[in-house]
């Protein structure tokens, strides 16, 4: 059975290390109590030249590495694949490190906390 995943904002992560809710060493992040394996990713959000989604990426989130494997060009908020053009949200992909990872609904559950 997959591990659940979850991806959060950037602006997010930067909100609860501020007010000291979550704390960061090297490639963990920890909130909440439990500790995520933490990997640089984006989210699609939009499609901005007119065009169709082929690749179908909107609503989908993809690793800096997958971005690579597809050859695709981020810079800030945008990615440029090909002929398309996307609108994207920074962020982390987090991965639970322990054993068995964590449930989608506890998951869900952590992170809807205000």
């Amino acid at each position: 059975m997959p591990q659940a995943r979850v991806f959060v904002p950037q602006d997010a992560v930067e909100t609860w290390l501020g007010e000291g809710r979550a704390s960061i060493d090297r490639d963990s992040f920890t909130y909440g109590g439990v500790t995520f394996e933490m990997s640089s990713a984006v989210r699609f959000l939009r499609e901005v030249t007119g065009g169709t989604d082929t690749p179908r990426l909107v609503g989908r989130v993809k690793s800096r590495e997958q971005l690579e494997l597809l050859a695709a060009d981020h810079s800030g908020d945008s990615v440029v694949l090909g002929e398309n053009a996307y609108e994207v949200v920074e962020g982390y992909l987090l991965r639970a490190t322990r054993e068995g990872g964590v449930p989608v609904p506890q998951m869900q559950k952590l992170f809807a906390q205000p």
